[in-house]
């Protein structure tokens, strides 16, 4: 038993010798465009987009700080508040001014009540 098929008896031979040449200057081409293709992307986004892009990555910065000082003072609040679980349903720009007025009455009787 042979392991190379060209070794069997009814197999064929690729005898074909045109094209073989116009393959090769295809797939060299093809793999030139393409690498020109990206080349061209990272210049563009060197060049023309690179001071956007420097700015966002300033502000990934900063959203970490957030993450890293905030959040937990943010989930401190959040269990000291449960104790006072109010819920207000706004539905119209009159309400929010009578809930910013009974938030702002509370603040001061806590405040004067701790005094």
């Amino acid at each position: 038993m042979a392991l190379f098929p060209s070794s069997l008896p009814n197999s064929r031979k690729d005898t074909r010798t045109v094209g073989h040449g116009i393959q090769s200057i295809f797939l060299i081409g093809f793999t030139l465009l393409t690498l020109t293709g990206i080349e061209a992307r990272l210049s563009y986004l060197q060049i023309v987009e690179g001071s956007q892009l420097r700015k966002r990555a300033e502000s990934n910065r900063v959203l970490w700080l957030c993450h890293k000082y905030l959040t937990p003072k943010y989930r401190e609040y959040i269990e000291k508040a449960q104790n006072t679980k109010n819920v207000y349903h706004i539905r119209s720009t009159k309400q929010i001014s009578e809930f910013l007025k009974l938030i702002e009455n509370e603040t001061k009787f806590k405040d004067g009540a701790s005094a």
